[in-house]
């Protein structure tokens, strides 16, 4: 599994124009080849603050999205209507999602 997340600051004038941009890029990532799933949210404690995360079966299939037409105009509407944007790609096979699940509970356990 492959996720891309980012964090994005909408101009105060831009919030609504970038919410919809990041709407689109959201159902439009969804329908693409190897995506697992793709949601856009915003932080109630900070407005016009998004945050970004898609999932990808693999590496390549993230990289053939961000090869893509749509990720191109998602890039160009940040430019526009957001300040910087931090991306942030993580790769996490299923061995080590599970190794950390359970080293976290572990630590739960200990705490108890």
């Amino acid at each position: 599994m492959t996720v891309l997340t980012a964090r994005v600051t909408a101009r105060p004038s831009e919030r609504r124009e970038l919410a919809q941009a990041l709407l689109t890029w959201a159902a439009a990532a969804r329908r693409e080849a190897g995506a697992v799933m793709s949601n856009v949210y915003e932080d109630v404690e900070a407005p016009a603050v998004f945050g970004l995360v898609a999932e990808w079966k693999s590496r390549e299939d993230l990289e053939a999205h961000l090869r893509s037409e749509g990720f191109s105009v998602l890039m160009g509407a940040l430019e526009l209507l957001g300040d910087p944007s931090r991306l942030a790609i993580t790769r996490m096979d299923d061995d080590s999602a599970d190794d950390t699940l359970r080293t976290i509970r572990k630590q739960r356990e200990t705490k108890s």
